[in-house]
C-alpha cells in the first residue's frame, strides 16, 4: 500500500495509520502527490478519511491513475484486476456455507475483508 500511494518508505507510518484508523491529513496528501507526479486539488476531497479509504477511493477507484500517477514518477500503477471483487464474494460463500452445513467450523473471531477497492 505504502508503494502504490508513492511513499514506500512510509511503510511503518502506513502501518500505524491501518491500525488505529486515523484520519490521512493534509499533508500526507501532499507528500503522497508530490511524490505521484500528480495535482494535490483533485485528492484533497480524500483528505480526513482514513487511510483504507484514501487508498480505496483515490489509488485503487483510479483517481491517480486518471492523474498520470505512476508514468509522472517513473512507475508502474497499481490497478484491480476486474474478478477479484467477485472471487472474495466467492470465497466468503463459500465459507459461509461450510460453516452453515456444519462441515467446517469458523473461528470464533473471524472475518473476510478485501484490501482493495471494494464497490
Amino acid at each position: 500500500m505504502a508503494e502504490a500511494i508513492g511513499l514506500p518508505d512510509a511503510v511503518r507510518e502506513v502501518r500505524e495509520l491501518l491500525a488505529t484508523d486515523r484520519l490521512v491529513g493534509r499533508d500526507w496528501i501532499e507528500r503522497s502527490a508530490a511524490a505521484l507526479g500528480v495535482p494535490i486539488e483533485p485528492l484533497l476531497p480524500f483528505g480526513g478519511r482514513p487511510l483504507r479509504s484514501f487508498y480505496t477511493e483515490a489509488v485503487c477507484g483510479g483517481t491517480v491513475l486518471a492523474l498520470g500517477g505512476g508514468r509522472a514518477a517513473g512507475g508502474g500503477a497499481e490497478v484491480p484486476m476486474a474478478f477479484q471483487s467477485a472471487l472474495a464474494g466467492l470465497l466468503l460463500a463459500s465459507e459461509l456455507v461450510a460453516h452453515a452445513s456444519g462441515v467446517k467450523q469458523a473461528p470464533r473471531r473471524s472475518r473476510a475483508r478485501s484490501t482493495c477497492c471494494t464497490h
